[in-house]
């Protein structure tokens, strides 16, 4: 390209070189625009200029200089090459140059490393906040790849949980399979059981915060959590499921299926729980109220009893005296009687 190459001619190089390239285009009414397909979209590009900035070269004395700067943040722009020390420092070195050499050493550092990309998406093709092109985001994850990883994923057994956390989460769906009774009863007291061993598994194990209730029946039984877990899957009827070692592999979206039946198991077992206390709480007023209705009785009946133990006794003590009072007047009246008879009968006798 140099040292008599213009941008027309550079242009025209790069079309003649790759012209048959797929990702390669050439743009409309201009001879030194080009056109590269990019997994993100379309990008034009100019070769205005283009030979002239690669022109500039770089002095190894003026990067020297400015690698010894004290400010790190300047010092590690100008990083020395590996062929650099060999170089004159009246050796012609472009930036294009420059930029080559350092791309190369990337490009080993990356080979020689397992790295983790980051799909970055633009938003809009105008550059502004705020602003969301669903199409435009559509179609570069599409070129990108991201659709198809999606579905190959989703094809094979994207959900991946450990026998522990699968039976702690979901072990509620079968908790009659630990001793083959199915009672909602049962269930309440091994949840009850549950919850107490967590209790104290917690006070053992202060880091143990989301210690599930599920483990520690488990343990109180000596089930086996893969055991368990297969029983589970064949409870609600699942294929598409394989079991490892450690862990259980399921097909995507059977996740919901899981939740669906624990959170209907959960609603139910609440909804009994709320019952049995509205039940408990009813049965505990009615017998408070019929408590109180049998002590009211009782005051009652021991008022009345005093009421007319009382209203007798005034009676009774009417009685007596009044009975008294005429026992006391017919016998008075009786001695009169004799009195005046034996009077009478003393005169007859001196007449």
């Amino acid at each position: 390209m140099f040292p008599k190459s213009t941008h027309e001619t550079l242009s025209n190089k790069l079309f003649q070189n790759f012209r048959i390239h797929p990702r390669l285009e050439r743009a409309k009414f201009s001879e030194t625009d080009f056109i590269i397909s990019h997994y993100a979209g379309k990008v034009m590009y100019t070769t205005d200029t283009f030979l002239e900035k690669n022109r500039d070269y770089i002095v190894v004395e003026h990067c020297n200089l400015l690698a010894s700067s004290k400010c790190s943040f300047v010092a590690g722009l100008f990083p020395s090459l590996p062929d650099e020390s060999s170089r004159s420092s009246y050796k012609f070195s472009s930036v294009a140059s420059r930029f080559k050499q350092q791309l190369q050493a990337l490009m080993e550092t990356l080979s020689s490393t397992e790295p983790h990309y980051i799909r970055c998406v633009k938003p809009n093709s105008l550059n502004r906040p705020q602003k969301f092109e669903s199409q435009s985001i559509l179609h570069q994850l599409r070129c990108g790849g991201v659709l198809e990883a999606v579905r190959i994923s989703l094809a094979g057994y994207p959900t991946r949980k450990t026998y522990n956390e699968f039976v702690d989460r979901f072990g509620l769906i079968a908790l009659e399979i630990i001793d083959g009774r199915s009672s909602t009863f049962h269930f309440l007291g091994l949840i009850f059981i549950g919850e107490k061993r967590t209790s104290l598994s917690r006070l053992e194990d202060p880091r143990r915060s989301e210690c599930s209730f599920i483990s520690p029946i488990l343990c109180a039984y000596s089930c086996d959590e893969k055991t368990m877990t297969e029983k589970i899957l064949q409870k609600l009827k699942l294929e598409n499921f394989q079991l490892g070692r450690t862990k259980v592999f399921l097909r995507a979206g059977r996740l919901r299926t899981f939740f669906a039946r624990k959170d209907f198991i959960s609603y139910r077992l609440s909804a009994i729980s709320l019952q049995a206390y509205c039940r408990g709480h009813l049965a505990r007023v009615t017998y408070t109220s019929m408590r109180e209705a049998a002590a009211a009785t009782s005051v009652q009946k021991y008022v009345r009893r005093w009421l007319l133990r009382h209203a007798y006794m005034q009676l009774y003590g009417s009685t007596v005296l009044i009975q008294s009072s005429i026992r006391g007047f017919s016998t008075r009246q009786r001695f009169l009687h004799r009195k005046e008879h034996r009077a009478a009968t003393l005169i007859q006798r001196l007449e």
